[in-house]
């Protein structure tokens, strides 16, 4: 377990999720309510939970689902870390990539760190919604609602507020907390010379995901200790005009990331520009990290559209040569197996969180428009936007160049990158490097 030296004062972020609002999000009025509820969200004197003490044995299925393929007995050729909401390493598109730290019988005991419900299992949901879906069978249906009440009654059993807070019900349908598999999926399908572990940060998804940098700190500092030589950052932390104690966190966070990337030379850092619509000029300092960090190992990754545009939400790099872009506007991504990826885009999710809010949160909210959700059950592909998702698409480039050539350095691998990608001249920034990759299997 990691325990920060300065735990959760350095708090704040925006996850780059939900791509579909990408470049519409109200983020300098968001930050302004947020500042005032830092010390609630993430004070000083939060206690800090060890989910995998205070849950009885006998729930952890609820908390944490056993893999379901043991890839203990696989020698990956590299491994990704995926810093990120978490990832469902049981989704048959991902599980013979997972990268597991296993014991001594080679039985899987743990996957990354889960640094919010500070446990070894990175796992992005709790208890799974396939009882939503009509189309399976009665049976299948039935031991979906038998796990919900179970989680229901286990729910209404815990004392710890904090606890109830990170495991509240309404997470199981926020699709938000898709992010993490999405991103895991796209850094490595269709190779399986390639390993993958999640590290899932303090977060708040109740709050906008704000995120601790501290936290983010130290998942990255684990994955390295862990054997990744590559690091998928598909976040963005930057300043904010006017905001004096945000802006201060964000500028030491940024030094200590500096630090960990000059640290760390043999290790590559790839990392969202982020969503923004904004130029990161780097001929002078950056306000904005990862990307923004100007070091040779790391790249940054902005988005284009299928016609190879850069995407209007894309924030783009001016005088950083490490500077790729990807398709990462209405893409297709991989979600929990299992999940009902549009539940949150649906009436009963307003009315979901209504409920909560009122202390009046019941299954029954969802009994009026089960068909309409049912139809987002029916896959587990779910289309996307956002530099999150062209992120680990470099990521997975980057990877099968250096497991390709291992005798690159850091900065050989990036130069290759570089010479690999095709240089584009767009009429507003100028020459791009651009990259279009082979679809995946599961994609249409």
């Amino acid at each position: 377990m990691l325990i920060s030296k300065n735990p959760i004062i350095t708090v704040l972020i925006g996850l780059l999720i939900s791509a579909c609002s990408a470049g519409q999000n109200d983020n300098n009025g968001y930050l302004q309510e947020s500042l005032g509820q830092v010390q609630e969200v993430f004070s000083l004197n939060a206690k800090r939970i060890q989910d995998q003490t205070i849950v009885p044995s006998s729930k952890l299925h609820l908390v944490n689902p056993y893999p379901n393929m043991n890839t203990c007995d696989k020698d990956f050729a590299l491994k990704i870390a995926i810093i990120d909401t978490g990832v469902d390493y049981n989704s048959p598109y991902l599980a013979q990539n997972i990268s597991y730290q296993c014991n001594d019988n080679g039985e899987p005991i743990g996957f990354g760190l889960d640094d919010l419900g500070k446990d070894d299992w990175a796992s992005p949901y709790l208890v799974r919604t396939d009882h939503l879906n009509r189309k399976l069978s009665s049976k299948q249906r039935r031991d979906g609602v038998k796990l919900q009440n179970e989680y229901e009654q286990f729910y209404s059993e815990l004392t710890d507020p904090l606890l109830k807070e990170l495991i509240s019900p309404h997470l199981l349908y926020d699709t938000r907390i898709t992010h993490g598999t999405q991103v895991a999926a796209l850094a490595s399908y269709d190779d399986n010379r390639i390993g993958i572990t999640g590290y899932r940060p303090i977060m708040d998804p109740h709050k906008g995901f704000l995120v601790s940098t501290q936290s983010v700190l130290d998942m990255s500092k684990l994955a390295i200790q862990d054997g990744a030589k590559i690091i998928n950052l598909s976040l963005s932390f930057y300043q904010v005009e006017g905001e004096f104690l945000y802006n201060r966190i964000i500028k030491q966070a940024q030094k200590d990331y500096y630090k960990l990337v000059k640290n760390n030379p043999d290790v590559i850092f790839v990392a969202a520009t982020g969503n923004e619509s904004n130029v990161l000029n780097f001929s002078k300092p950056v306000k904005s990290f990862p990307c923004g960090i100007n070091l040779p190992n790391v790249i940054c990754v902005g988005s284009i559209d299928q016609s190879t545009n850069i995407s209007k939400f894309s924030n783009t790099t001016k005088n950083y040569k490490n500077t790729v872009y990807a398709l990462g506007e209405d893409i297709e991504a991989i979600v929990p197996s299992k999940y009902c990826s549009e539940l949150a885009n649906s009436s009963v999710f307003d009315s979901l969180l209504l409920a909560r809010n009122k202390n009046q949160f019941s299954m029954d909210l969802f009994s009026f428009n089960l068909t309409r959700i049912a139809e987002s059950c029916e896959s587990s592909i779910k289309r996307t936007s956002g530099t999150s998702f062209a992120t680990p698409l470099v990521s997975r480039k980057v990877a099968q160049i250096w497991i390709d050539q291992p005798h690159l350095t850091s900065v050989e691998v990036v130069e290759e990158l570089l010479f690999q990608s095709t240089q584009h001249n767009s009429i507003k920034h100028g020459e791009i490097n651009i990259f279009q990759f082979e679809k995946a299997s599961w994609q249409n």
